[in-house]
């Protein structure tokens, strides 16, 4: 159990303002910089009075960014005795001016070839004012530059980073289950009477919250996707789908049943239905709804004078609705 802010959980936390160090064989997905004549590199820095290397920009999704290392560490942040690590977000045409990112720092080892991964568990911020972020104490100095660790082998090393963007407006979406339904369970029937791939019921209309939705039901007597030759497939489809449009969809939990002619009762339905509507997806239902073989029996009669009769049973809806803010 650890405590935390107050709150018990059963789960570790790992304090997000401290890095994480793990070993990978898998490179870098994003960048990767090798360094030939690296103390060459950094004596001409001090030559310069350069506090740190910033390398070549590289792209991760619509942004630009670059590295910039601090052979002898950032100073100002406690990096003294350090090999200091950042990322930095170059301006771009047609950018954002915001931008919310976590980051990765790779080192090479090259006596394993496996990559150090630095981590900042911290999501950073960068904006006009702070567009760079970086690990102060990312790898001591006196190991990196010990040959025996492999970091700087025969005056060479290779570092890398890995960026992972994250939106700074998020789509923001709320759904709610619709209160009223206006009538809620519909007897539809669908005559098959002519030779066809499928075929469709009469359209009928459900009131929900005040809006009306017209939708119908389609049969397949030979299958469909999977329950093709197999199985009678039975989808129910939403025909004016239009009205989903600008974000908005529709979870519907609905169930279907056959009107056992024998009986005159609804007797056979799969279990209840529960998906998603939306304007690249109109229908749902069953591809295996009943196998064939039951579907023409003369014992139920489910085809009784080419025509199947369905139960139609919306049991709750719901209604998602993005939003603006």
């Amino acid at each position: 159990m650890k405590e935390w802010k107050g709150r018990n959980y059963s789960f570790e936390f790992t304090d997000p303002s401290k890095p994480v160090r793990t070993f990978r064989t898998r490179r870098p997905c994003h960048f990767i910089f090798e360094i030939d004549n690296y103390k060459q590199l950094v004596e001409s820095m001090e030559i310069a009075n350069l506090k740190y290397f910033e390398t070549p920009d590289f792209t991760v999704g619509d942004e630009k960014w670059s590295m910039c290392i601090y052979p002898n560490g950032n100073k100002e942040r406690q990096g003294s005795d350090y090999v200091s690590l950042y990322l930095k977000r170059l301006k771009s045409a047609g950018r954002s001016k915001e931008a919310n990112a976590s980051m990765k720092f790779f080192i090479l080892e090259q006596n394993s070839d496996e990559y150090l991964v630095i981590e900042d568990l911290g999501e950073k911020h960068f904006d006009v004012r702070g567009r760079k972020w970086g690990i102060a104490q990312a790898i001591a100095l006196d190991d990196f530059t010990d040959k025996d660790n492999g970091f700087l082998v025969d005056n060479t090393c290779t570092f890398g980073a890995e960026v992972f963007i994250t939106s700074a407006e998020p789509s923001y979406s709320k759904m709610s289950l619709v209160n009223s339904i206006s009538k809620n369970v519909f007897e539809i029937g669908i005559k098959f009477d002519i030779e066809s791939d499928y075929y469709d019921s009469t359209t009928f209309t459900a009131t929900l919250d005040g809006n009306t939705y017209t939708w119908k039901l389609r049969l397949y007597l030979t299958g469909h996707s999977e329950g093709t030759d197999s199985h009678v497939s039975l989808y129910l489809i939403l025909v004016d789908i239009n009205k989903l449009s600008n974000g908005r969809s529709m979870l519907v939990n609905f169930q279907l049943s056959l009107k056992n002619k024998s009986t005159g009762s609804y007797s056979y339905s799969m279990p209840a239905a529960l998906d998603w509507y939306h304007t690249k997806k109109d229908s749902s239902g069953y591809s295996k709804f009943i196998e064939r073989e039951a579907f023409f029996n003369s014992t139920t009669k489910y085809d009784y004078l080419q025509t199947a009769n369905v139960k139609v049973q919306f049991k709750s809806v719901f209604i998602l609705n993005d939003v603006d803010e």
